[in-house]
């Protein structure tokens, strides 16, 4: 007869045996289990099990974090839609639609039924502190300031501002066939900052014509990279915590 011999150890005032395992053993046991399990709640048991994606997505938003870093989530995600259809699960919790109906449910407020609040982790505070239109998570006073900036885009006001629009068309169909190497994208971007600086200032920036970034303008799109950088890092480890 083999005997087993064991410690004990006293816990609330009765004896428990005591197997050796340290806190530190204990936690670390935890977090193999947690690893171990995590990808299976997330692939079968998960509320958003049912949405078509890479099966690496649904259980680590590393791929997004990856493609953010390189610039590159607008075509990666564009990538996964053809593949899988409208509704597309990009992270364990994240879903991409493109959709027109999405944009109906999601952003707009039919009557007799509450808004959606901003989520705070998609949209960033303000760097001065003063909520904007883009991350004001207040229904009151994102109401506030959309009054104040929806008569510029009323239809009486969209059709006054057409022969600028016009102009700036115009500009951007010379330029194009000026140019030996097309790059849509940047041209875009030329044509979007000239025509708000011609409404904000009365000014152009002349980036059609100049067929560069201007100084300020390049810095607003190093700040967007390294933003949107910060903002991966940010839900990365809001995440893992």
């Amino acid at each position: 007869m083999t005997s087993l011999n064991l410690n004990f150890a006293t816990i609330s005032g009765q004896e428990m045996p005591y197997l050796g395992i340290t806190p530190l053993m204990f936690s670390i046991i935890l977090f193999i289990l947690f690893i171990a399990s995590y990808p299976l709640y997330s692939l079968y048991l998960h509320p958003l099990r049912v949405y078509p994606g890479p099966k690496l997505s649904a259980i680590t938003r590393l791929p997004y974090w990856i493609a953010c870093l390189k610039g590159d989530q607008v075509r990666w995600l564009a990538r996964l839609h053809r593949q899988y259809g409208p509704v597309v699960r990009f992270g364990p919790d994240d879903l991409s639609y493109a959709d027109g109906q999405a944009w109906r449910d999601i952003c707009l407020v039919p009557k007799g039924k509450k808004e959606n609040g901003k989520d705070v982790m998609f949209h960033a505070p303000a760097a001065n502190g003063v909520p904007n239109i883009v991350c004001q998570n207040s229904i009151a006073h994102h109401a506030r300031l959309r009054r104040a900036l929806s008569p510029a885009f009323s239809e009486k006001a969209l059709k006054a501002q057409e022969p600028l629009l016009q102009k700036y068309a115009n500009l951007v169909i010379a330029r194009s066939r000026e140019m030996y190497e097309l790059d849509m994208s940047q041209l875009m971007n030329f044509a979007t900052f000239d025509i708000m600086a011609d409404f904000a200032f009365g000014e152009s920036l002349h980036m059609v014509e100049s067929g560069q970034y201007s100084e300020w303008v390049a810095k607003v799109f190093n700040t967007i990279r390294v933003s949107e950088a910060h903002s991966s890092r940010k839900l990365a480890l809001t995440s893992l915590t």
